[in-house]
């Protein structure tokens, strides 16, 4: 096989078939090419690897403080829960403790009510009562008065009306 240049009687000559020199010229552009080429993707996916293998490690960092984060809330979440409870509990005791306390208080200011009601109601009704006894005597009185006008005279009449009025203002 004839390279790119014979060697022949020790002196260099330029082989023209161009066939032969044609494949190893390919050949070692091909070869460069593969070093030449393997270098720059071995430098350009060795930074692009540094920096997928930094942003994992900084997503694995953010997720573990992210958890430690959930369980810190997840653990004072239950603590609020256990301190509303006893605040619920409390209040729920001195609502008790207050009904209890009030109810006699609220029995004897209701039952003062009433009987201050029933006093109302009562004088009310004696003075009604009263009202009503003033009118009737008023009345029969009037009643009387026409009969004893059509009965008797006038000065009979009028000492009659006189007693009347005096008994009358005595009530």
């Amino acid at each position: 096989m004839q390279y790119f240049f014979l060697i022949c009687n020790e002196s260099i000559e330029l082989n023209l078939d161009i066939f032969e020199t044609n494949i190893i010229n390919l050949g070692v552009l091909l070869i460069g090419l593969i070093i030449i080429v393997k270098n720059f993707f071995k430098e350009l996916l060795g930074a692009r690897k540094t920096k997928i293998v930094l942003d994992i490690e900084n997503a694995e960092t953010s997720l573990n403080n992210s958890n430690k984060r959930y369980r810190e809330a997840r653990k004072e979440l239950s603590q609020i829960d256990i301190v509303i409870k006893g605040i619920i509990d409390q209040m729920v005791l001195t609502k008790k403790t207050l009904v209890k306390d009030k109810v006699p208080q609220i029995k004897n200011e209701l039952s003062n009510r009433f009987k201050i009601a029933i006093g109302i109601i009562r004088s009310r009704e004696e003075k009604l009562f009263i009202q009503v006894i003033r009118e009737i005597y008023q009345k029969a009185l009037g009643r009387v008065i026409l009969k004893l006008k059509k009965q008797l005279g006038t000065s009979e009449q009028s000492s009659i009306i006189e007693k009347s009025i005096f008994e009358l203002e005595k009530l």
